[in-house]
């Protein structure tokens, strides 16, 4: 899934998100610096799944572990892989809420900065 991204800021550095791509518990943000004109992604890990409150479902046990190794294709409440993924939010962390069509429960996948690729 790709998505625009807005420019952002990161301390005192103003940078320009080009485009967004999700893909198997990783997120890809094409980033440029606007300053000097520096390229590069940054990649962030899945690390985390809340629910709507922004509890961690740490208490699922295994099924937590196995969702977050799976890179979070499944419905961590019933395993349906029906599931509407909503809009990618980056802040210092970035956010991805979604909904199962099977049991209409909601969550998020929340993805921290793990490393980056320079092009």
């Amino acid at each position: 899934m790709k998505q625009e991204a807005p420019v952002f800021r990161r301390g005192s550095m103003s940078l320009s998100g080009q485009d967004i791509t999700v893909d198997a518990g990783l997120v890809f943000i094409e980033v440029e610096c606007v300053a000097c004109g520096s390229q590069w992604d940054d990649i962030y890990c899945l690390t985390d799944v809340v629910d709507r409150d922004n509890n961690s479902l740490t208490g699922l046990g295994h099924v937590y572990h196995d969702y977050l190794k799976r890179g979070g294709v499944f419905c961590p409440f019933c395993y349906s892989d029906d599931i509407d993924w909503g809009p990618v939010e980056v802040d210092s962390v970035v956010w991805q809420s979604a909904s199962c069509y099977a049991c209409h429960e909601e969550w998020s996948d929340v993805y921290f900065l793990c490393g980056i690729a320079y092009h």
